[in-house]
């Protein structure tokens, strides 16, 4: 679930599941949590043994080391070293010097939160939390916007802002261990200047109805893919370039990249975190790491890099599967039924998005196992949740109402089959409802799973009345008949 935001006129703007990949964009400014790994760097947070300082250097309040003025300058040539580098490696030419400052711990806390009080809100934040409870993605007691500021105070990194076209580095980390970070962060200010990268990852266009915002809200997300792919790629070249070896020449070296972002040690905030949320901000790099490799190997240089932003891909399945990018595979979306409209004036829609292979691959491996998740979830098509709660009850569980399209009628079957024998990992007093096929009884009211051809239809913690209702309007505007689901 990607984090919802607002059009002008007030109306919301859908996102998918994985958006609560949850503010993920913005943490990518910071958050490189295997970089530091593989550059070798110090946790910022313990401070650096050393001798007494010479007058020249300071120590921060919390008795952190504070890089020296001569340490400052050199870190401040190596920037337009590495800048060549990174030019070398990608192909995108500088157009500009990129301009350089020298940041303390506090201010680039200072500065998240900012973005984060600009780009969110804890009313939206507190809403997509519901529904990623409800589906048992997030502990009934987890405390999310709690969680990613913990996580923000101890994943703090270098970063490029293309609002600023400035590349801010720490003053309280090692020259050189900031380098490999800045040849990942200083690949997105060449980005910038080849492509314009906020423009650009923001897919702008205009959408006519909220089926088209999910597709483009998966644009979105395949692009951020490629951004940090293409940085993660560099980063490791320049690690590399020390033996006189690349990724060109020795692609496998990315799976054990990738590997070390599975890694939470050393990332205690990180590694106590729920799957969902651990593997939804590591996305983009995981996935676009393999994503940008595939494109290497298979056209070079040029398709990799300026090729993959002229033709980006256009949704996160062409990320996760790079044969689906090179042969032009996609999945139209589920159209959206206007389900507020049919509950009344009494109902509050608190969430909305879509759902990828991504999102179902979490919630199987979430309910069940990872093998199975690995089987179920690249037959997902498309789909869609609505959450709703009575505006006159804040106190009664949430409902929620969804549809999935998957690749053969079986594949629904088989979705359907786990989606309810699993239902004991997110509700007590889990019991069938007598005579009916895929009902059941829970402490939270309702929940009723059934398919109709290739599409899987859920409702939970409705009456049965709303649940029929709901269920045939998204099955009419999925294209399918109403009458044909009943007699199914």
């Amino acid at each position: 679930m990607k984090k919802r935001q607002i059009h002008s006129k007030g109306r919301e703007r859908v996102s998918s599941l994985s958006a609560a990949r949850i503010w993920a964009v913005l943490l990518a400014l910071i958050l490189l949590l295997s970089c530091a790994g593989w550059a070798q760097q110090p946790e910022p947070s313990k401070p650096v043994p050393q001798p007494p300082p010479p007058p020249e250097a300071k120590a921060s309040a919390g008795g952190e080391h504070t890089i020296t003025p001569a340490e400052a300058e050199q870190l401040f040539r190596s920037v337009d070293e590495i800048l060549q580098f990174v030019s070398k490696d990608t192909g995108l030419a500088i157009k500009h010097p990129v301009k350089r400052r020298l940041v303390s711990r506090e201010e680039v806390l200072a500065f998240m939160q900012k973005r984060m009080n600009e780009d969110g809100d804890p009313k939206r934040l507190e809403r997509s939390s519901v529904t990623l409870k409800k589906l048992g993605l997030l502990p009934r007691n987890f405390d999310l916007q709690s969680f990613l500021l913990s996580l923000l105070e101890e994943q703090v990194a270098g970063y490029y802002d293309p609002k600023t076209q400035t590349v801010n580095l720490l003053n309280w980390v090692d020259a050189d261990a900031q380098k490999p970070v800045l040849a990942h962060e200083l690949t997105h200010a060449l980005q910038d200047q080849n492509f314009g990268l906020e423009k650009w990852s923001d897919v702008s266009k205009k959408v006519k109805n909220e089926t088209e915002d999910m597709a483009r809200e998966e644009a979105r997300s395949a692009r951020q893919a490629v951004a940090e792919g293409q940085a993660m790629l560099v980063l490791l070249d320049y690690t590399l370039a020390p033996t006189g070896r690349t990724v060109a020449d020795s692609p496998d070296l990315v799976n054990a990249l990738r590997a070390g972002m599975l890694d939470t040690g050393g990332s205690p905030v990180y590694a106590h975190s729920p799957l969902f949320l651990r593997m939804s901000l590591i996305f983009a790099y995981y996935y676009g790491t393999s994503f940008e490799r595939d494109l290497l190997v298979k056209g070079g240089r040029a398709m990799a890099y300026t090729g993959a932003f002229e033709t980006p891909p256009a949704d996160t399945r062409q990320v996760m599967h790079s044969e689906a990018y090179f042969n032009n595979i996609t999945y139209p979306q589920v159209p959206l039924a206007d389900l507020g409209k049919l509950l009344g004036k009494d109902w509050e829609r608190l969430d909305v998005g879509g759902f990828g292979e991504f999102d179902i691959k979490m919630m199987v491996e979430q309910w069940k196992d990872w093998k199975t998740a690995d089987a179920i979830s690249p037959n997902v098509r498309a789909g869609y949740y609505m959450t709703f709660q009575r505006k006159k009850a804040k106190n009664d569980p949430a409902c929620i109402a969804l549809i999935l399209r998957m690749a053969s009628p079986q594949d629904a079957q088989d979705l359907a089959q786990v989606y309810g024998s699993t239902l004991s990992k997110r509700y007590s007093n889990v019991k069938p409802v007598p005579g009916a096929s895929g009902e059941w009884q829970t402490d939270e009211g309702l929940v009723k799973v059934t398919t109709q051809g290739d599409l899987l239809i859920a409702t939970e913690s409705f009456d049965a009345e709303n649940a029929a209702r709901l269920r045939d309007a998204m099955l009419n505007a999925a294209g399918e008949s109403a009458e044909a689901a009943a007699a199914h």
